[in-house]
């Protein structure tokens, strides 16, 4: 028998050994049976993570709604004046108020948000030569014109295509509008069912507690041009009482593969400004209060300045439309007041007073004072007072 004999200075191959069918098949079978356990698994994990990010997107979209409407009618109220209602209109799909949101004037210290590139068609009060129709009615507003800033602000539903997935329900989207601009679209994918209202109203008891008006009395209008007018008086008033608004939207969102999540969020919003007294006319600028008096004081460790002053005369008497006073302060040398340190609303009182803890020591400080109407309108500012801060 013939030996075979590596050459010089190599190896011999390894061995080489391969899966034989049997361990084949068995490997095959069990990941075949990996996969069958493991796929129903991944399917399950990814329809769950689809259904927790359509429902908050679904979320997303209602909060977002809400979030719209709260900054808005919360502040119903901020600046109306002159008999101008508070809320024009309320309805199951629509609600429609007054506030004074936005200015382009620096001098109109009473707006919640200053926009000095603000569309002038959005800004102040309508007039009857502006009159609009309210939004899902036949309505017109309004019927007289106010002294006022204040502008006319509409939340509303709007049909919108597709079906609904609630039995009954109406695809719908929410949209906002101001005065006579065009409608503005907050949020598509809503649904408005007839036993779910988009907005609900409350009113306060005698004794203290919220009772919600009953959806079959809505909508109702504030058909009465003056409010506060004597004409302004029982069933024409309940509009006038509303104290709290809540807020009901049913979102939806369709997963692309064909899945349907519905969320559905509620708010409740207080009206802070209903009930407040309106005052009856704004005239000319009101006249000044008195220079403002100034003294050093100590509020624990920290120094500051008490400014006092007295009332404009336009506050308890004459006109009796001031509604706030803008206190000024700058630094002694500065020419430029700049904007307002503080605003202080009128009181009511034949002396007002302010305390600025914002001040530096081994500083000397210029403050002046000017009354501010419902226009709203400043005075001319008083004369000024300095006091050198220890």
């Amino acid at each position: 028998m013939t030996r075979l004999q590596a050459r010089p200075g190599r190896t011999a191959p390894p061995l080489r050994r391969g899966f034989t069918i049997i361990e084949m098949l068995i490997a095959m079978s069990v990941t075949l049976v990996v996969i069958a356990v493991a796929a129903p698994l991944y399917r399950a994990q990814t329809q769950a993570v689809n259904t927790t990010a359509g429902r908050t997107d679904a979320t997303r979209s209602a909060t977002f709604a809400t979030d719209a409407i709260e900054q808005d009618l919360r502040n119903t109220g901020v600046g109306v004046f002159d008999g101008q209602p508070l809320i024009v209109r309320a309805a199951v799909d629509a609600v429609s108020f007054n506030a004074n949101m936005v200015t382009a004037r620096e001098s109109d210290l009473v707006a919640v948000f200053f926009d000095p590139d603000a569309d002038s068609t959005a800004l102040g009060s309508l007039t009857t030569s502006s009159a609009v129709m309210l939004p899902n009615s036949s309505s017109t507003y309004p019927s007289a014109t106010y002294n006022s800033n204040a502008e006319t602000i509409s939340y509303y539903t709007v049909s919108d295509t597709g079906a609904s997935p609630i039995p009954g329900g109406q695809m719908v989207r929410l949209v906002r509008r101001v005065n006579r601009m065009p409608e503005e679209i907050i949020a598509r994918n809503m649904i408005r069912t007839p036993t779910q209202p988009l907005f609900h109203y409350f009113r306060r008891s005698s004794m203290g507690a919220l009772v919600e008006i009953p959806p079959a009395s809505l909508p109702m209008f504030h058909n009465v041009p003056r409010h506060g007018a004597a004409a302004d008086t029982g069933a024409v008033a309940v509009i006038d009482s509303i104290a709290v608004v809540r807020v009901n939207l049913i979102a939806m969102y369709r997963d692309a593969r064909g899945g349907t999540i519905i969320d559905t969020v509620r708010r409740s919003i207080r009206i802070a400004n209903q009930g407040l007294l309106q005052r009856a006319q704004c005239g000319e600028a009101p006249l000044s209060p008195g220079a403002p008096t100034l003294a050093n004081i100590l509020i624990a460790t920290q120094k500051a300045v008490r400014i006092t002053w007295s009332s404009s005369a336009d506050e308890l008497t004459g006109e009796r439309d001031v509604e706030m006073y803008a206190v000024y302060r700058r630094v002694f040398g500065v020419t430029d007041w700049g904007e307002p340190l503080a605003n202080v609303p009128g009181g009511g009182t034949a002396i007002q007073s302010h305390i600025d803890n914002s001040v530096f020591a081994f500083t000397r400080y210029e403050y002046a004072i000017t009354a501010i109407d419902c226009t709203p309108a400043p005075s001319a500012i008083t004369p000024l007072a300095s006091i050198l801060v220890p």
